[in-house]
């Protein structure tokens, strides 16, 4: 007889010892209670689940892009307890707390992790939305602003910095950050680089007119708006990794906010910044707010214009990065060196806000040690 049967015979005597062990031998569904910190909020994740799935069905909203263990965004530090990883690949060694990515993380006992959590944006529906594009304006020759027009009375919810996808055939699509905050009206501002080789980005450029209509989806991702916080802001962009930054500047200058703000805008050459006219009109408007503009390759560069890489200039300008909020945004090489960097330039991890919309492959070379050997003033390269 066994244990189980043995268990139930004391409860039900005269039962059936195989009866018993349909009824007791069977485990019961092991769950575990995940802590997070620094908001001591808790909720359980059922056995082979993982920990974000479990947060958004707790409600909860952890930082977060691609779910598929590629951007990077949902890095968090383990404190205590065991985990494991759906692909191995998704754990990164060190010393001190371990880091892991909670879209493929899943607990192997009670959890404690350090993480960010955003409220905000976990009260937004996510919408597929009919559109058609309003108009087009050419920055320069690779880099085109297109605003797209909701129809039928429609509007995207969303909040300042968060970004789309553009629904293609065949379940393909394809991610662009929005550029304008929602304050600015119905009209949705995307700031569009041409890839070589990208089907899409050459149909912007050259196919679609105004009034050709578009199906998107959004909103999504976590850079918004840290209202609760008044420390100096600080924003760092790269390419047209500047298209949520300026959504974010545009929410913070309209609704009054007098934090001290910085923006360095990084790119190769003048012409990447593409904007620059609308800064200095910003700064000088704002005294609050400050923008300094680097390239990376330009000889000669104009009066006033830093000759660096963005995040070098950063770290030689600004000793301490303790006291700052800061908000970042470029291709993921640069989303790395900027967590590296920052961190050991004294910004706190709670502190550092940025999204991973392209999901690049070079977050999982950089995970596992190879070297990438990309411009970190370049633009997020979305096909």
């Amino acid at each position: 007889m066994t244990a189980a049967a043995n268990r139930c015979e004391e409860v039900t005597p005269g039962m059936c010892p195989f009866i018993a062990s349909l009824y007791f031998d069977k485990e019961e569904p092991v769950s575990h209670i995940i802590t997070l910190l620094p908001s001591g909020r808790q909720f359980s994740v059922g056995e082979g689940e993982t920990i974000l799935s479990a947060a958004r069905r707790a409600g909860l909203a952890l930082a977060h892009s691609c779910s598929s263990a590629e951007c990077g965004r949902c890095m968090v530090q383990l404190i205590s307890g065991e985990m494991r990883c759906q692909k191995a690949r998704a754990a990164v060694g060190g010393h001190g707390p371990t880091p892991f990515l909670v879209c493929k993380a899943v607990p192997a006992s009670d959890v404690t992790l350090a993480v960010q959590e955003v409220a905000m944006p976990a009260a937004i529906t996510r919408q597929e939305l009919s559109v058609t594009v309003a108009d087009k304006t050419l920055f320069t020759p690779d880099i085109m602003r297109v605003r797209l027009a909701p129809q039928n009375g429609a509007a995207l919810h969303r909040l300042p910095g968060q970004y789309l996808n553009v629904l293609l055939a065949k379940g393909q699509r394809r991610a662009f950050s929005i550029a304008n905050a929602p304050h600015e009206g119905s009209l949705i501002e995307l700031h569009i680089r041409r890839i070589a080789g990208g089907d899409f980005t050459r149909q912007v450029f050259d196919e679609l007119a105004p009034g050709h209509p578009l199906l998107i989806e959004g909103p999504l991702g976590t850079l918004v708006p840290r209202e609760h916080s008044t420390r100096p802001l600080l924003f760092i962009a790269g390419g047209t990794g500047f298209a949520p930054i300026k959504a974010l500047l545009e929410h913070f200058l309209h609704s009054g906010c007098r934090r001290p703000m910085t923006l360095y805008w990084g790119g190769r050459y003048a012409a990447d910044l593409y904007q620059h006219g609308l800064l200095l009109a910003w700064a000088h408007r704002h005294t609050h707010f400050r923008y300094v503009p680097v390239l990376s390759e330009e000889q000669g560069n104009p009066v006033g214009w830093r000759q660096a890489l963005v995040l070098q200039a950063v770290v030689e300008d600004l000793a301490d990065l303790s006291p700052y909020d800061v908000y970042f945004s470029g291709p993921s090489p640069m989303i790395e060196a900027c967590r590296r960097d920052l961190l050991a330039a004294g910004a706190v991890l709670e502190r550092l806000f940025h999204d991973a919309p392209d999901c690049m492959p070079e977050i999982l070379s950089h995970v596992m040690g190879e070297s990438v050997s990309t411009d970190p003033n370049l633009t997020n390269l979305r096909d």
